[in-house]
């Protein structure tokens, strides 16, 4: 049983620490590792722009990052 919990765990931190750090690249750069689907439309795409404009998409994706890698630890 420990050993299914710690890949698990491991599974688990590992998506939550790629993907922010995919998202966070985005936000940066533009440019992620991980392809995104297209868009959405309407007010779907005008939430995410705030969100990306306001920098509190960052915030998330840092808090997304820390908690990655203290499931890791």
């Amino acid at each position: 049983m420990n050993i299914a919990a710690l890949i698990a765990r491991l599974l688990l931190g590992i998506v939550f620490v790629a993907f922010s750090i995919n998202g966070l690249m985005l936000l940066s750069t533009g440019k992620g590792f991980i392809p995104m689907p297209s868009q959405p439309d309407g007010v779907g795409k005008d939430f995410l722009k705030i969100l990306a404009t306001t920098g509190f998409l960052k915030v998330v994706k840092v808090f997304e990052l820390v908690g990655g890698l203290l499931v890791l630890s």
